[in-house]
């Protein structure tokens, strides 16, 4: 019994895994159609995240340390309110959600999602898509 819940619990993380790293392709898409000065800034950022994602069956500590990897410039763009730095870090809080399950980290990421979720107003087709995904990632109910 043990043994299937823990295959379940694999199964699951795998399945949200390739969903995210499947979002953060489409991210790169939001990117080049987006604000040519920080378009590095948005690359870099979702680069390493994906770079951690793609490690994480090995190595879960990527997620939580990404912020210490990351761009300075994307915690800046994100407090001064920038929509694609927003849309980034709803991203980072599904990832943070794959963590869910431990101890240290539970709800962290839904908690992230919810609060940029509340603060972000957005009537761009696009990112509402985003939002949605996001939001149905980590269990947030309309």
């Amino acid at each position: 019994m043990m043994a299937y819940h823990w295959l379940n619990l694999v199964i699951g993380l795998l399945t949200r895994q390739r969903s995210l790293l499947q979002a953060l392709e489409r991210f790169h898409i939001l990117i080049n159609d987006s604000d040519k000065q920080h378009q590095e800034t948005y690359r870099n950022s979702c680069t390493s995240l994906q770079e951690c994602l793609e490690s994480y069956l090995r190595d879960q500590r990527g997620i939580l340390v990404w912020p210490l990897r990351a761009d300075l410039s994307i915690f800046t763009l994100l407090e001064s309110q920038d929509s694609m730095a927003v849309l980034f870090f709803l991203h980072y809080g599904v990832a943070l959600h794959l963590l869910t399950h431990r101890w240290f980290t539970k709800g962290s990421g839904k908690r992230l999602v919810r609060a940029l979720v509340q603060s972000f107003n957005t009537d761009k087709e696009q990112w509402v898509d985003t939002i949605q995904w996001a939001k149905k990632s980590v269990g947030i109910e309309d």
